[in-house]
């Protein structure tokens, strides 16, 4: 669920906001766990409402101008999710050099990436930073080395953010709960103790936001598909709260479901929107 919300949140992003020119604005991704090709094919997608990396849902053209998946199978009369490669190449170059990504895979040190923000911001002038997962800032430190370059992080970017003008969006993984309480993937509460690095986040950020679910097997599918994505911390206004989601498979997007669907007993959302209406 972290990615869909880093490529939700570049859609708004790219979709809604204009930089100091007036130009539509561009968006610096700095994901460490996603080569940059996946990257620029799941941010489109979310304009396309279309999971681009997902093959099972391209679209083949036979001779005769039939459609077919990769089965072999009929496109849905809907077809909601399914693409063609033209789709694809449409929806990426929509999005053209609107993004601006650190190709660094697997790993980074805070001494490089904020070079690298300056130049996003003074250069290209962004105005929104996402750092993901802030983790891999301390990939092979100890603890102890781990939590000195995260508060250094946390004290220098939330300065930096001030005197240069940008917004900064870090995500990060989560602590494994202590003693008896289910695991996260298992529908485990989340805290902001929970954060890795959560102690340094606490003093730079302006928001903590937790994305709870359960992902067990056995458990019905509607049920598996739904999130709750929950204010933890609200620095300056002290406020908390819950939005329920749910992770639409034929898109790959997590929507506000409409009223009633996740209380009723039909599992499907086309069949619901069918019954009640959107």
């Amino acid at each position: 669920g972290k990615s869909t919300c880093v490529d939700t949140l570049s859609e708004y992003v790219l979709k809604n906001d204009v930089n100091c020119l007036g130009d539509p604005q561009k968006i610096a991704l700095f994901k460490f766990e996603e080569e940059p090709d996946n990257t620029i094919k799941k941010v489109a997608g979310k304009f396309f409402k279309a999971d681009f990396t997902n093959p099972e849902k391209i679209i083949f053209i036979n001779e005769d101008g039939s459609e077919q998946d990769i089965y072999g199978q009929p496109i849905p009369e809907n077809r909601a999710g399914y693409y063609t490669q033209q789709d694809l190449i449409e929806a990426t170059d929509n999005i053209g050099d609107r993004i601006v990504m650190y190709n660094n895979y697997g790993r980074c040190r805070w001494s490089e990436l904020k070079g690298a923000i300056r130049h996003a911001v003074l250069v290209e002038h962004i105005e929104d930073i996402v750092i993901d997962p802030i983790t891999r800032l301390t990939s092979g430190m100890t603890p102890a080395e781990a939590n000195t370059e995260l508060e250094t992080f946390a004290d220098e970017i939330s300065k930096m953010s001030k005197d240069l003008g940008f917004t900064y969006y870090c995500f990060c993984h989560l602590k494994a709960p202590d003693g008896k309480l289910p695991p996260h993937e298992f529908g485990g509460e989340i805290f902001s103790s929970q954060f890795r690095g959560s102690r340094a986040m606490m003093q730079a950020c302006y928001y903590m936001i937790g994305l709870e679910g359960n992902k067990d097997p056995k458990l019905p599918t509607k049920q598996k598909n739904t999130r709750r994505l929950k204010i933890l911390d609200d620095r300056k206004y002290g406020r908390t709260g819950i939005v329920e989601l749910y992770y639409d498979w034929r898109t790959g997007e997590f929507i506000e479901p409409p009223e009633g669907f996740l209380d009723s007993e039909i599992e499907n959302l086309e069949d619901y929107i069918k019954l009640v209406g959107d």
